[in-house]
């Protein structure tokens, strides 16, 4: 919006207010401080067709006057800012709005807290070569498209919260709080203050994520949003706000497990990593042994009875490593997990250093049973680190029923393939070893 300059005097006149100002200088230092900007950047949040306009007041302004909108303000004053904050949290949850800064606390001490869906939303589109493309009218970036999309609405929401915060902290309000141009969305508000430090309360007192997340949703002081609470939403603060609680100390993943492990080891006899090997220039295979103080209690109760060993695929986004379990039965039959580990690979030389060091902190451990998966080198790696006399090794039947399949799946007759399952499901049924050799 381009100023108006009198023809007789030469003077510029404001078109916002009607301030006269003797130049242009005087005139751009009257729209910045008066206005907030030289230009006009705010978006009529009613219509996009309407001229852009240069500040939240003139904003008002045109609503009222073109669409009929009511724009009352509300005066507040609050004894100290945790008062003020309760009742902006309170009316965030009742109005499924959220109020956020763009800017710090200015000298006089003035924070303005504008609707979150107010602003231009992100273009995501690239120029040849995957290179970000820049225009003045919207910001280009190489970032992938958000899934559930932006919660900016590519307008200025006039709802804002002025607060002057004095040093006696007495907090003067003045606040708009009619919402124009998007509707009460929860699926854009990110949680209340108030559940992110109740979620960072109940991880620093050892609390399951999934379990935090069930508690705020069952919370009856939670808003709409707060509701919506997912595990993954929990993990993501633990490991933005609580790193140091999941040993994340580096963005360097190596270096954030080296410090990490440098660490526990300071604990002595609780320390739970039983194994580390870090990658070195003259080997690029990493890898560690854990197990806490709970777990080595219950190996050394319940090792004498049945030791499960397995590996998952896939359980990080490092190719070729695989997390292992050491897995025992306890008194009611329900397997624990008693030892974790992350390897490249199962071949014995990976597997067998594993083993000798989770044999230091239990040099008696001698199970009656050891089960694990068709391949030899658990089996092999086990027998030549422990002392296998007395032990029974089994097969797991999921893994016995994989590689029949895998064989039967090799027969073209249909008929002749059931048969073979069915006969293999007898054997499988079989209660004593004479019955298995017969059948």
């Amino acid at each position: 919006m381009d100023p108006y300059v009198d023809e007789l005097s030469g003077k510029y006149v404001c078109r916002i207010c009607g301030a006269v100002r003797r130049n242009k200088k005087s005139y751009n230092s009257h729209r910045q401080q008066k206005h907030g900007t030289i230009r006009n950047t705010l978006v009529c949040p009613v219509s996009g067709s309407c001229e852009k306009l240069a500040s939240p007041e003139a904003l008002r302004k045109h609503l009222k006057e073109s669409h009929g909108a009511k724009a009352a303000k509300v005066p507040q004053t609050f004894a100290s800012s945790g008062e003020f904050l309760q009742w902006k949290d309170k009316l965030q949850k009742e109005t499924n709005s959220l109020f956020v800064q763009w800017t710090g606390v200015k000298e006089e001490g003035r924070v303005v807290y504008h609707c979150c869906r107010a602003g231009e939303k992100r273009s995501h589109r690239k120029a040849l070569g995957g290179v970000a493309v820049e225009n003045s009218e919207t910001r280009k970036t190489n970032r992938r498209p958000r899934a559930k999309g932006t919660m900016k609405m590519n307008a200025y929401c006039p709802a804002v919260i002025h607060a002057k915060f004095s040093p006696q902290g007495v907090v003067e309000v003045s606040a708009y709080l009619e919402h124009y141009g998007h509707e009460e969305d929860i699926y854009f508000i990110s949680l209340s203050t108030t559940t992110r430090d109740k979620v960072k309360q109940k991880l620093k007192e050892g609390f399951a994520p999934d379990r935090i997340a069930d508690f705020i949703r069952k919370d009856k002081d939670s808003s709409v949003r707060d509701r919506q609470l997912k595990t993954k939403d929990v993990l993501y603060i633990l490991r933005q706000d609580l790193p140091e609680l999941i040993g994340l100390y580096n963005e360097n993943d190596h270096v954030s497990v080296d410090m990490a492990v440098t660490k526990f080891f300071e604990l002595g006899e609780n320390n739970p990593v039983f194994f580390y090997r870090p990658r070195t220039a003259e080997n690029d295979n990493f890898a560690i042994g854990i197990q806490t103080p709970t777990q080595r209690m219950l190996l050394d109760e319940y090792g004498g009875n049945v030791v499960c060993l397995d590996t998952t695929h896939k359980a990080c986004h490092y190719d070729g490593y695989l997390l292992g379990t050491v897995l025992v039965l306890d008194s009611t039959g329900a397997g624990q997990p008693v030892a974790w580990f992350l390897v490249k690979g199962e071949s014995e030389a990976e597997m067998s250093p594993v083993f000798a060091a989770l044999k230091e902190r239990h040099p008696n451990l001698r199970p009656k049973f050891y089960m694990s998966d068709c391949a030899d080198a658990f089996w092999n790696s086990w027998r030549a680190v422990f002392d296998i006399e007395g032990v029974t090794p089994l097969y797991c039947i999921w893994h016995v029923w994989r590689a029949w399949n895998a064989h039967i799946m090799k027969v073209v007759d249909d008929a002749r393939r059931r048969q073979l399952r069915e006969m293999l499901l007898k054997l499988t049924q079989a209660s004593t070893p004479h019955a298995y050799y017969s059948l």
